[in-house]
């Protein structure tokens, strides 16, 4: 249980890492617009490039929002204290959460929901396309 734990906030401290780098790169340097047409692009490099920014910054918002709770709640960085208190640590985590996507979710999924939102709303695809990217999986996975 404890390697689980460990194993598992580790690979959450990479995604925010990852997240954090592609949407300093990427989704903040970009409209809406200029995501939807990479991800409409017939272009294997603009697709994937789509794909990237979308689970890249949808994954790593959340767990930004996440790691900040739990430093707040626990005042520092302490794995073996998050460990200990593995169940009041995953409280604290789910009510940071800004969007739930449940794990069966493919990232061709996301992809197709966020894309969807940006051809619906063309009114707010001037904005960074990080924020649309954070409303559209909002709104398709609120928090229970």
């Amino acid at each position: 249980m404890k390697i689980t734990v460990r194993i598992l906030a580790r690979m959450r401290v990479s995604l925010l890492c990852v997240g954090a780098l592609l949407y300093s790169h990427g989704a903040a340097a970009m409209s809406g617009n200029e995501l939807l047409q990479d991800c409409r692009s017939e272009s294997g490099f603009n697709s994937g490039y789509c794909l990237g920014i979308i689970v890249g910054y949808g994954y790593g918002y959340n767990s930004g929002r996440q790691g900040g709770a739990l430093y707040q709640y626990f005042g520092r960085a302490d794995w073996q204290e998050l460990e200990d208190r593995a169940r009041e640590a995953e409280a604290v985590r789910r009510s940071a959460a800004y969007y739930c996507i449940p794990g069966s979710v493919s990232q061709g999924q996301l992809r197709d929901i966020v894309v969807k939102f940006l051809e619906g709303d063309p009114a707010h695809r001037h904005m960074d396309a990080g924020t649309l990217i954070a409303v559209a999986l909002k709104q398709a996975f609120p928090c229970p």
